[in-house]
């Protein structure tokens, strides 16, 4: 759905009729309303945003790769766009940089073991400059945006700064055909001064760097991925960028599944969503996993047993009630769909409280 959202805003952009009633950006205008609660509500869709997906490890990301046997960066691009599971992120690269990325030749198991697209996928240079000039695309904001459409060719590669670099790379400026470098990395302070105002901020992880600049909270004079843009200026690693120690998953020892439980049962944690909130509050020790889901799937029994809920007792009739209420859920469907969030919950109420039960809009407080 947001595809779909940015391909039309898009689309309307190029033919004249720009939606100035609607912002491309959506979370970023709307985000403070009091009755914003997310892009899948607003779109009616059950899209989940990025920063709200459980991803599979690295190790089970590759692993479903492998099986599914693609040949090339090329293919993963389609299949991305088409076939990716929501468990898997569209830029993995990034996702896995310190939890165990090599090379998409390692990641999709097709045994080439260069961490680099390969130019043969796309067009040439010229080809791709040509291409581009004919669709007239003004900045780099709209080279964004027609990047995340669904008009975009695959055979433009989406980093033509790296496949592009020993054959003809000069700037966005010249690669769209506008000579207008308003976005390029020439307006970017330079590697030193941007290192040291990132290092001011005290930021504790890649993760927060990135949604801070997403959220427009860090000057555009600092670029959203300092790794590209200063490659061969400075750059040495995000511990480096951002002045901090950063660990990769893979050499952290973890706490036991048993020591875990025993950390989380004095949180006073009840639901799957107090632990995502947790995990938000920065309060996490990096000995606990953010993931003991799947970290632990061979020992997991759910989130009560994890909080230390052995025993279930579900909300009574009135509590339920007052926190569906809180929740706004306007369907049956929408409480079957969310209701392990929160353990509490019977999966069906019309049986658990049937000697109360006076129908689902009663239950959901919509009468």
């Amino acid at each position: 759905m947001l595809r779909e959202y940015r391909s039309w805003w898009f689309l309307g952009y190029k033919q004249g009729n720009k939606p100035d009633d609607m912002p491309v950006i959506l979370s970023k205008i709307y985000s403070k309303h009091p009755k914003w609660k997310g892009l899948s509500d607003f779109l009616g869709s059950d899209y989940i945003r990025t920063n709200d997906r459980n991803y599979l490890t690295y190790k089970e990301a590759e692993a479903y790769m492998k099986k599914v046997g693609l040949k090339n960066v090329r293919e993963w691009q389609i299949f991305r766009k088409s076939k990716r599971p929501i468990n898997i992120p569209s830029n993995p690269k990034v996702h896995y940089m310190n939890e165990g990325w090599e090379s998409f030749g390692v990641f999709l198991g097709n045994g080439n073991k260069r961490n680099k697209l390969n130019a043969n996928d796309f067009f040439s240079f010229e080809e791709a400059k040509y291409f581009l000039k004919k669709i007239n695309l003004k900045n780099f904001k709209e080279w964004n945006l027609y990047k995340s459409s669904e008009e975009f060719n695959i055979k433009i590669p989406r980093s033509p700064m790296i496949v592009y670099k020993n054959n003809g790379w000069s700037g966005f400026g010249d690669f769209l055909g506008n000579n207008n470098i308003s976005n390029n990395k020439k307006e970017f302070k330079i590697f030193r001064q941007a290192r040291n105002y990132v290092r001011g901020l005290k930021l504790k992880s890649i993760k927060e760097f990135k949604e801070l600049k997403r959220n427009g909270n860090i000057p555009k004079s600092i670029p959203s991925s300092p790794n590209i843009t200063y490659e061969n200026t400075g750059w040495i690693s995000y511990s480096d960028w951002l002045g901090i120690d950063i660990v990769a998953p893979q050499n952290i020892n973890f706490f036991s599944f048993k020591e875990t439980k025993e950390f989380v049962k004095d949180l006073g944690l009840k639901t799957s969503m107090d632990w995502r909130e947790y995990k938000k509050s920065g309060n996490r020790p990096s000995f606990i996993s953010a993931n003991p889901d799947s970290k632990y799937k061979n020992e997991w029994k759910g989130w009560a047993d994890f909080f230390g809920y052995t025993k279930r007792e579900y909300y009574s009739f009135t509590e339920a009630k007052e926190k569906v209420f809180l929740l706004d859920f306007k369907k049956s469907r929408d409480y079957k769909l969310n209701y392990k969030s929160d353990v509490f919950f019977p999966s069906d109420p019309s049986q658990y409280y049937k000697d109360e039960w006076k129908g689902w809009a009663d239950f959901l407080g919509k009468e």
